[in-house]
């Protein structure tokens, strides 16, 4: 199992659009709702200018988008 990716909230929207979300809405507080194109599916990202995303959230990011850490780091 390798080491948990640390990104901004930039770098996951990046990978978002290359996995085929886009931006929908602007939700509670600073978090973005984005959705995939062909599977509806819904990613939340917790959007704070630079900082880097915390572990727990960054891990229900992964989970949203389907992905290891491997391939989310990648990808970015």
């Amino acid at each position: 199992m390798s080491k948990q990716p640390r990104a901004t909230a930039k770098q996951v929207e990046k990978v978002a659009k290359k996995l085929g979300f886009f931006f929908k809405r602007h939700g509670r507080g600073s978090h973005d709702i984005w959705q995939h194109s062909q599977t509806g599916r819904i990613l939340v990202i917790s959007y704070h200018s630079g900082s880097i995303i915390k572990p727990g959230t960054m891990n229900q990011i992964l989970k949203s988008l389907e992905l290891t850490s491997e391939k989310f780091q990648e990808l970015i």
